[in-house]
């Protein structure tokens, strides 16, 4: 999994878009998964960063929705969907430092990005 940002105008901004692109995805390699730095971060407000990889499932769009959503297999845990207590102080940390807030409606949202930057269709 690799992230970068949208070049506008030639050039990065703080406004830039993120993309997240997972290799493995083949089909769809590149997710756009915040409008700029401080949206992506806003993203993983549930559970991090490292789900990420997962971005191109029903599955993962679930978990990083809702703080209700529990992870149920060893595969779960695996791919990121459960958060252990160190990387939960990380998150506390940047929630409480850079003022995060969760995505309200999630599907919604990253369908919508995909679409406005991707032209995809999802």
């Amino acid at each position: 999994m690799h992230f970068s940002f949208v070049v506008e105008d030639g050039k990065v901004t703080e406004n830039s878009p993120i993309v997240v692109t997972v290799p493995e995805s083949y089909d769809c390699p590149n997710f756009i998964a915040g409008e700029s730095l401080f949206d992506f971060l806003c993203l993983g407000y549930q559970r991090g960063y490292f789900a990420l990889g997962m971005l191109a499932t029903e599955k993962c769009l679930a978990a990083l929705s809702s703080a209700d959503w529990q992870p149920k297999t060893d595969s779960d845990y695996a791919v990121g969907y459960g958060v252990d207590e160190h990387q939960q102080t990380l998150l506390n940390f940047l929630i409480e430092k850079l003022g995060l807030s969760p995505w309200k409606d999630l599907k919604r949202r990253f369908r919508r990005l995909q679409k406005l930057y991707l032209g995809s269709s999802d």
